[in-house]
């Protein structure tokens, strides 16, 4: 009826959504069923074809149909740490020992682990501090071109950790890509890291 008395005009799909309705409220569920099929089939391109699939749905039984997602609740968080095998990754050692002057003392011991277990390989020590207040330092090693290349160093370092850096030195070693370094850096969320390390670099 609606596409012979509104053939030539642009909302007579809303029209036609409309008389649907009316069917399903004077002729009750079937009637409504039949029209909103009906409405589907006419007008399979149409905005209003969503809202007549989700009140068909409805209608036969989905309760869930009209339910929408939560966009809180599934927003990516930009901060939030990933696992990235192939990425370029780092070995970290985070100091809490606020006594300045272990750093050089830490970077050479390093240098000196580095030379007798990893001689050919190219890595660099460098360090940054966590904190504002300078008391924090992060020893970097760098780089390794994967995850399992900075987990073949991190083993090492397990087997042998007097030679890496004095056990009296209070630290944390963690295996880090360079993506998550970044956030690292920029979130100081230690706490957060260490529990995606450990779910995600097991051996």
């Amino acid at each position: 009826m609606v596409d012979s008395i509104f053939k030539e005009n642009p909302i007579r799909i809303k029209f036609a959504m409309i008389e649907a309705m009316c069917i399903g409220k004077l002729q009750g569920k079937d009637a409504y069923i039949t029209s909103l099929k009906d409405f589907i089939a006419r007008y399979p391109q149409s905005e209003e074809r969503d809202k007549a699939k989700d009140m068909l749905r409805y209608l036969m039984g989905d309760d869930k149909a009209f339910e929408t997602v939560d966009i809180k609740k599934t927003t990516v968080n930009p901060n939030a740490f990933e696992y990235i095998e192939d990425e370029l990754h780092y070995v970290i050692a985070i100091v809490y020992d606020k006594n300045t002057t272990t750093l050089s003392d830490i970077k050479i011991s390093v240098s000196d682990f580095n030379q007798r277990y990893f001689q050919n390989e190219d890595l660099k020590i460098s360090n940054i501090f966590l904190d504002q207040d300078a008391t924090i330092p992060i020893i970097m090693i760098r780089k390794f071109d994967n995850a399992a290349k900075s987990l073949q160093y991190f083993k090492v370092i397990k087997n042998n950790p007097k030679q890496f850096i004095a056990p009296e030195i209070n630290k944390e070693i963690f295996v880090i890509s360079q993506s998550n370094y970044r956030k690292l850096y920029s979130t100081k969320d230690v706490d957060g890291y260490k529990s995606f390390f450990k779910e995600h670099y097991k051996e």
